[in-house]
């Protein structure tokens, strides 16, 4: 009674070690919200948010070379050279990183992307706009479900917001502000 065939052995060892994984990054996110609700300091310094622009093209390639991504301006123009906000790197990091996974997890392989950046007055704008190629491949989802809600409270916390809307032609954009000063 209550013992695993031997022959499932290996399945059984498999689910427990994607659960423990899962769980792991169940309470990362937990603890990563509830350091944003504590209000910790941030370390600000001058940051990029073109080569963090950069950086999340080459991550998005990394994770699927099928995907067309392309690094624009708001407007459809060139990108602008540099965009720099007073920030705390590694959690405006992590903004990128979320919304990137988040990307791989729920298109398609192949999808394209298009991360847009420029400036309305004194706020700093980065959109990233995906798109589905084929809504008939879909992706296994997994996560926490609670990235867009440390995106919130990262924003939130350099006085910034996040917005999402529905993409031209199918699909969806998340919209950043940060203030530049």
């Amino acid at each position: 009674m209550g013992g695993v065939p031997a022959e499932r052995i290996d399945e059984v060892m498999g689910r427990i070690g994607s659960e423990s994984a899962r769980m792991a990054t169940l309470v990362e996110d937990l603890l990563t919200l509830a350091r944003l609700d504590e209000g910790r300091p941030l370390d600000i310094s001058d940051i990029d948010l073109v080569k963090l622009a950069d950086n999340a093209v080459f991550d998005l390639q990394a994770l699927d070379p099928t995907r067309t991504v392309g690094l624009t301006g708001i407007n459809g123009r060139t990108p602008p050279m540099t965009l720099i906000v007073p920030a705390d790197r590694d959690r405006i990091s992590q903004v990128f990183t979320n919304l990137i996974g988040n990307i791989v997890r729920y298109t398609p392989d192949g999808s394209p992307v298009e991360i847009a950046l420029g400036r309305s007055g004194d706020t700093a704008i980065v959109e990233l706009r995906f798109y589905r190629a084929d809504s008939s491949r879909n992706r296994r989802s997994g996560g926490s479900g609670l990235g867009l809600a440390i995106v919130s409270g990262i924003l939130a916390a350099h006085r910034g917001n996040a917005s999402l809307t529905k993409t031209k032609g199918g699909g969806l954009t998340v919209r950043i502000e940060l203030p530049m000063a």
